[in-house]
């Protein structure tokens, strides 16, 4: 069995907003007074035993001769005190509350309870146990009444019997004037109990079985709707999204292949929109400005439909590789929104929030008026309804379908460009109080500006690892070398091409001038796992990178430093603040642009400016923009000192093949001998595109693209592979 934890409230919200029944067990004691009385669980309020641990199995035909016909979700337990017994009130501080499919048939309870237990049993409930004050009845009245905070899904027709179990200690746990017996009954049931010998069992009983009633739904669909059932009293912007999360409690999975929802569109109107599944945290409630950005989410389906009208629900059938939103047991948090309707949903209040049934759970929500928007309303609840089926087998989570742009390997033909400053124990790090600005015109020490605050989620880099790359969304153009992506390493360096996936904690010379363009603000052992953040602010035209309290490796010394990038220009901070080491341990403060050349000498950077960038990178292909249905796939060729082009092929740029010398020595070819060219290049920077139709045929369809040149009319040059995959902006 799948489990989610959610408060009493809650799980009293559930019950309400769904078609609860109750029934009573055993169910010869349904609606008549049962045909004995015991003490025990809730009568007893003495401290004779150090404990009472009551296991009661109720053979499943209980409920399957009043009507159960299929599984259950159970949501809330009653208890029923003697007919004529008049309880004053009380509470036993702690107990435990669990439930489960029997592993034996009631007739063959074991005083071993484990015994008794499937694989399913589990708590349901933990906490205070209230007996409420009652007038004398009969039958009597239902004096202990307990919302599960874990629902409990029984099927009756396998025939494997229920089993409700209740554990508690004795001694401090009970206060107030008085509760009163159990009523019982022997009829198809047997109890396991724990008294004097507690927490060992004394023995089965067959003659006191508590009489109890439960509450359920239902979970034979296979849709569940939510409590606001399409009547919306609040609405979004067009374009915006409706945040939830769904509890996936079925063995192999649910496959949704519709989605109703509830928009402001006047009907007939086509509407088209998106499924995003959050990369990191499956709570609603943990959604906030700061994880609400693009590269939080994935689009795992896009949507089309029609709409029925406001307070109607519109069907959005789902289109991906499957056309179903694949989602295993697990906690989804998901978003529907970013197309061309505007959400219509509902303010929450605390009992509206939730649904589920044996297979799902809903839980609501947030909303916002654009797709990754910092300014979310909350709660606010979807007016949906999700239509799923039951996979025979285990499903796969639905991959993303957004566009990916990877690069295959590098090109070739540059001249090298590396300027850096080793700081030792005899060079010791002045640059503290002084900003570094590197532009084409190479490094400027200027005055100190303060540090900014980081508004982004730490990156939880751990010691010696790095972030994937992910594009800056700019160009940064540094000499005659362009790039488009980083990746950023714990160690203080940031690298701008994938020449070494390396995350060396080590800065030594040689690695700096052989493995690959990178910044380095401050290249050291950097271990952000022992303490201090690391953050990423990317808005347009800028992204500022802040090592914030970063510790030394193996020392409680934190420091701080930061990096902002422009279109044109990289520009370090440092907190003059921070214990900057003396040595010995060696940082190198620098920038290379990934093209191997023996080693020059380092500046001194607080004595002026350096040179100009001069050395041109190797011809690099640059994705600017991954291919979407009905978007271009779009490139920029750099670093062309000739004339080029740009070569593109149905099907992903492959691991490449080296090209003959003297020609094309040290470069390799990423597209086939078939591929087709996008056109010619005469400048040293040029675009290229490749239109993509607007149709779900194209969904998946990878593109594979690679830029060549002339070179110096002699040679012939190689640039890295592009491979773009056509997914759903």
């Amino acid at each position: 069995m799948h489990r989610l934890l959610v408060s009493a409230a809650i799980a009293a919200g559930f019950a309400a907003g769904l078609a609860a029944q109750t029934i009573t067990l055993p169910a010869a004691a349904a609606g008549v007074e049962g045909s004995g009385s015991n003490n025990f669980p809730w009568g007893y309020t003495g401290t004779a035993f150090p404990g009472l641990h009551i296991q009661t199995i109720y053979d499943s035909s209980n409920l399957t001769s009043q009507g159960i016909v299929g599984r259950i979700l159970i949501t809330r337990i009653r208890w029923r005190c003697n007919g004529g017994a008049a309880p004053l009130g009380g509470t036993f501080a702690q107990s435990t509350i669990s439930m489960g499919t029997a592993a034996v048939d009631y007739l063959a309870a074991s005083t071993t309870y484990a015994s008794n237990q499937g694989a399913d049993f589990g708590v349901v409930y933990q906490g205070p146990i209230t007996v409420a004050a009652a007038s004398a009845s009969t039958p009597g009245a239902w004096y202990v009444d307990v919302p599960l905070t874990t629902p409990f899904c029984y099927d009756p027709t396998t025939g494997n019997d229920l089993i409700i179990d209740t554990d508690h200690a004795t001694a401090g746990n009970w206060s107030g004037a008085g509760s009163a017996t159990n009523d019982t009954s022997s009829s198809l049931a047997s109890r396991v109990y724990a008294s004097s010998l507690y927490p060992a069992a004394n023995g089965v009983d067959f003659g006191s079985n508590p009489v109890v009633e439960l509450t359920y739904v239902t979970a034979t669909g296979t849709t569940l709707t939510t409590p606001p059932n399409f009547v919306s009293n609040n609405s979004g912007g067009s374009g915006g999204c409706i945040y939830f999360t769904l509890n996936v409690l079925a063995p192999n999975g649910i496959s949704i292949s519709t989605i109703d929802i509830n928009t402001l569109s006047p009907a007939s109107t086509s509407l088209s929109g998106k499924v995003y599944l959050h990369r990191s945290i499956s709570d609603w409630n943990l959604l906030s400005g700061n994880n609400n950005l693009s590269r939080d989410w994935n689009v795992i389906g896009m949507l089309t439909g029609t709409a029925a009208g406001p307070n109607l629900p519109s069907a959005m059938a789902v289109h991906n590789f499957t056309n179903s939103i694949d989602l295993p047991p697990g906690s989804y948090l998901l978003a529907i929104g970013g197309g061309n309707f505007a959400n219509a949903y509902t303010n929450g209040n605390g009992i509206n929030q939730n649904a589920f049934d044996c297979n799902v759970m809903f839980q609501g929500g947030k909303a916002a008026n654009t797709v990754f928007d910092s300014s979310l309303f909350n709660p606010r609840v979807l007016n949906g309804t999700f239509h799923y089926a039951l996979p025979g087998s285990l499903v796969s989570r639905s991959p993303s379908i957004d566009p990916t742009c990877a690069v295959n390997g590098n090109g070739c033909g540059g001249a090298a460009t590396h300027v850096r400053e080793n700081f030792t124990a005899v060079n010791t790090f002045d640059i503290a109080g002084t900003d570094l600005f590197l532009t084409s015109g190479g490094f400027a020490p200027l005055a100190q500006t303060a540090i900014t605050a980081p508004f982004s989620a730490n990156l939880g880099l751990s010691d010696d690892s790095s972030t994937p790359f992910f594009p800056l969304g700019f160009h940064l153009t540094l000499g005659n070398d362009v790039y488009d992506r980083i990746s950023i390493c714990s160690n203080g360096y940031i690298r701008l091409d994938a020449i070494s996936s390396g995350t060396d904690f080590s800065p030594s010379d040689s690695e700096f001038f052989g493995q690959g363009a990178r910044l380095c603000p401050y290249w050291d052992d950097l271990d952000p796992s022992a303490g201090g953040t690391v953050h990423c602010d990317i808005t347009a035209g800028q992204a500022v990178i802040t090592y914030n309290q970063v510790f030394l490796f193996g020392t409680a010394t934190p420091v701080t430093f930061q990096v902002v990038i422009t279109p044109n220009s990289v520009l370090y901070r440092y907190d003059p603040a921070s214990a900057w080491p003396a040595g010995p341990a060696l940082a190198l403060v620098g920038y290379a642009n990934g093209v191997t050349e023996a080693a020059n000498a380092q500046v001194n950077f607080t004595a002026g400016p350096t040179a100009a960038l001069t050395g041109a990178g190797n011809l690099v292909l640059l994705c600017d923009q991954a291919p979407g249905i009905g978007v271009p796939f779009q490139m920029t060729l750099a670093n062309n000192g000739s004339i080029g082009a740009v070569l593109a092929q149905f099907g992903p740029a492959n691991l490449g093949a080296l090209l003959p010398a003297p020609f094309a020595a040290g470069c390799r070819q990423y597209v086939n001998n078939g591929a087709v060219s996008l056109g010619i290049s005469f400048s040293q920077v040029t675009p290229f595109s490749v239109n993509v139709p607007n149709s779900f045929v194209w969904l998946g369809l990878p593109f594979g693209c690679q830029g060549f040149s002339l070179g110096n009319g002699s040679t012939f040059l190689s640039s890295n592979g592009l491979t773009g995959t056509v997914g759903s902006f």
